[in-house]
């Protein structure tokens, strides 16, 4: 077993990757707010296969950070839900002004990329609406219905 300070610093490195993860994926949420704004449908795919990769990325940082803590959680003798990169920080006193730095840091930039990433999901859901609007009035039948009061068929080719 590493001692606390091996833990720490490996803690750091961690959280550092993640924020390294975060302004990647903020990078990529940026990229598909362009696409959209642009209307620019194969920037769109990759933007998002780039969001995809990010996430996937992230959940797997989050797992190694999660280890990390529990691994301190029992170093300190208390339960692990109830351990966080501050509370660790608090525990190590001076030692974990480091990490004290980075969770800040880590937290800002989760800030960013939740707002940017609410902000992609209103504009596409915006141009979803938009589309869907669209498709009725030029689907509705000659009395006014709506297209989904009826089936058709629409060829996507035309």
């Amino acid at each position: 077993m590493m001692n606390i300070d091996s833990l720490t610093i490996h803690l750091c490195a961690v959280v550092r990757e993640d924020l390294v993860g975060q302004e990647r994926l903020y990078v990529a949420l940026e990229s598909q707010e362009q696409a959209v704004l642009g209307h620019d449908p194969e920037a769109l795919e990759k933007a998002t296969i780039l969001v995809a990769d990010q996430l996937e990325a992230s959940a797997l940082r989050s797992t190694k950070r999660a280890r990390l803590v529990r691994t301190f959680a029992d170093h300190f003798g208390v339960a692990g839900g109830t351990v966080t990169l501050g509370s660790i920080a608090a525990r190590l006193g001076e030692s974990g002004q480091q990490l004290s730095e980075l969770r800040l840091e880590l937290r800002d930039l989760a800030e960013r990329v939740m707002a940017k990433n609410r902000r992609v999901s209103a504009l596409i859901s915006m141009h979803r609406n938009v589309t869907n609007e669209i498709l009725e009035t030029v689907l509705a039948d000659g009395e006014g219905n709506p297209i989904h009061e009826r089936g058709v068929l629409l060829d996507a080719e035309a």
